[in-house]
């Protein structure tokens, strides 16, 4: 029996909660939950920027991309999005060198495409690096509702979590 037992938890059991095993420590904290049926989404905007036309991350900011990949530890199965910037793709490279998902690059200023395309995936957690203006407004669009308010260009400290579930959403707004 105590080998069967064994054989469970070892096998069978992470097989039947890998979305549900998949919530990282830091939402887990906040009270952040989901379960292997719902779709995930994860969105923030890109670290601290220098200036510039297509301007790359200042020290601030790197250091801002090696923190959302140490809270998104543990995640699996990852859909990794960003618009096609420097410093939105600079956001998730430490995810991405952790990782080794690929990265998937949208249009910003197509945010209703977007949406769309990104709401019929129903495979893994999808995570989004964008921008002031779109990180936000994205993130209503995919709970079809209005939780998420603009954000102002100096922030960047936000997480935003959309959790749908049988078209119930749930949402989260995280500081780091």
């Amino acid at each position: 029996m105590k080998l069967i037992f064994t054989f469970f938890i070892v096998l069978i059991a992470p097989m039947m909660c890998s979305k549900i095993g998949n919530i990282p420590v830091y939402f887990q904290n906040y009270n952040v939950s989901w379960s292997a049926d719902d779709k995930i989404f994860i969105l923030f905007r890109h670290g601290e920027k220098q200036k510039g036309d297509d301007p790359s991350l200042t020290n601030d900011g790197v250091r801002r991309a090696e923190k959302l990949s140490e809270i998104l530890k543990g995640t699996k199965n990852l859909n990794i999005y960003s618009s096609d910037f420097k410093r939105t793709r600079e956001t998730v490279q430490p995810l991405l060198d952790r990782t080794g998902e690929e990265l998937f690059i949208y249009d910003a200023r197509k945010i209703d495409d977007f949406s769309t395309q990104i709401l019929s995936n129903s495979d893994g957690i999808n995570i989004v690096s964008g921008h002031s203006n779109t990180t936000p407004e994205l993130a209503n669009k995919l709970c079809k509702c209005s939780a998420f308010p603009s954000i102002d260009e100096t922030q960047y400290s936000n997480i935003y979590v959309v959790v749908l579930s049988d078209n119930v959403s749930k949402t989260y707004i995280l500081n780091y």
